[in-house]
């Protein structure tokens, strides 16, 4: 996979994310088989989805990005952030407080990880 084309995936799903946790914050929790946190979780599910549009915006803004140090960095920081979500998804759900649904974004967590693992190890 190219750069540019897990630049543009990660940009595509952190805009859906954000969406979803900034209007619907519910529908995430419906994904994720927990309880609502009221109007608690809704604010943390608010300034999650500001997270996840800083990160769709920087994605989509270095897609076309040459070969260089930086675009190494933004590489190996999707490594660490997917990485990263996709353990906490296992543990939580193997802990048994998230329900089966959340399978789907660990495995597309993954796969990102995977991508961009491999764009550092090729060092492109």
């Amino acid at each position: 996979m190219t750069f540019k084309f897990l630049a543009s995936a990660g940009a595509f799903i952190a805009a859906i994310l954000t969406l979803l946790y900034g209007l619907a914050p519910n529908s995430v929790y419906a994904i994720f088989s927990i309880d609502s946190g009221g109007p608690t979780g809704d604010f943390i599910s608010r300034r999650a989805a500001v997270l996840f549009l800083g990160y769709a915006v920087l994605m989509w803004g270095l897609r076309n990005a040459p070969p260089s140090a930086e675009r190494r960095a933004v590489c190996l920081a999707a490594v660490v952030m997917t990485g990263g979500l996709a353990l906490l998804g296992i543990g939580e759900v193997l802990r048994g407080f998230a329900g089966p649904y959340t399978w789907v974004p660990i495995v597309l967590e993954l796969l990102l990880m995977s991508g961009f693992a491999r764009l550092l190890i090729r060092r492109t």
